[in-house]
């Protein structure tokens, strides 16, 4: 009883820690708080549960920490257990108490606030879509992984591309929200979609822009005159980043992480891309990664 009743306050006191963190309490951000907990915690969950007094099991005689034996072994397991352990947290948050329920206020009241799903099956989109409203309430932009994918403009909206399936999710339930119909990512860009857009500012960066080209073409990263391909480049820096940092590809999932990797390109990428360009990516007189294909 005194175990549980101290993993109980710790569970509590981590969440707690976390959420009240955000600039604008709300259901989301307790989600958000939640799956960055677990992130954070899974390791050492295993440890106690499976492991001996310093979190070891015997293997052929053996010892290794309880965690990196499971990753290491049965990765797959390992990224299940996480999320069987994120939902198991979930289910029991009602035992966060101490003023966190009472902090938490209607998500409009922000003029930057993150989607809370209506539509979706999932609980929570978990830190990576957001809404723009303005500061007097007159605009309605749609963010996913910081980057902007729609908006409405004069009463109708305006879908930059899908992307991704996650992208596709937080579009569709956006879109529903605001009262228009949205089934298919094919009727969605047909419906709302443009050919092109110029969003400023990949990951906030002020020297790199992205161009998204709809639904069936990769965007595009511009920085001093050069035109990359956006997913060459984003993933190479994010290769980096887990290098560097010794995080997993999986850990995407987490919005500190991902918070992490915005301000890591904004720090790298214009040096990254200079590297880039004298390296070799381009075509001899080239500026741009589609001149590959012509």
């Amino acid at each position: 009883m005194v175990v549980k009743e101290k993993k109980k306050n710790k569970f509590t006191e981590g969440i707690k820690y976390r959420f009240m963190d955000q600039e604008y309490a709300s259901e989301e951000a307790l989600w958000a708080a939640i799956a960055d907990y677990a992130a954070e915690t899974y390791d050492d969950f295993l440890r106690d549960i499976y492991g001996d007094r310093d979190g070891n099991i015997d293997i052929c005689g053996l010892k290794y920490d309880a965690a990196y034996a499971l990753e290491k072994v049965d990765p797959i397991a390992y990224r299940v257990g996480v999320s069987d352990y994120e939902d198991s947290l979930n289910d029991n948050v009602e035992e966060i108490d101490d003023g966190i329920e009472e902090s938490i206020k209607p998500v409009k009241e922000a003029p930057y606030y993150e989607l809370s799903p209506r539509y979706d099956s999932r609980k929570s989109f978990y830190g990576k879509a957001h809404v723009d409203t303005g500061d007097n309430n007159d605009k309605n932009k749609l963010w996913s992984y910081d980057t902007l994918v729609a908006e409405i403009k004069d009463g109708k909206p305006v879908v930059y591309g899908t992307y991704s399936a996650t992208t596709l999710r937080h579009i569709k339930d956006w879109l529903k929200q605001n009262g228009f119909k949205a089934d298919t990512a094919k009727q969605i860009m047909q419906d709302y979609g443009v050919t092109e857009s110029l969003h400023e500012g990949w990951r906030g960066s002020d020297k790199v822009d992205i161009v998204s080209h709809g639904e069936w073409a990769d965007p595009d990263l511009v920085y001093n005159g050069y035109t990359f391909n956006y997913w060459d480049i984003e993933d190479a820096l994010w290769g980096d980043f887990l290098a560097e940092t010794g995080y997993k590809d999986s850990d995407s999932n987490n919005p500190k992480v991902e918070a992490e990797f915005d301000e890591y390109v904004r720090d790298r990428a214009p040096g990254y891309l200079d590297d880039v360009i004298y390296g070799g990516y381009f075509d001899k007189g080239s500026k741009s990664w589609h001149d590959r294909y012509r």
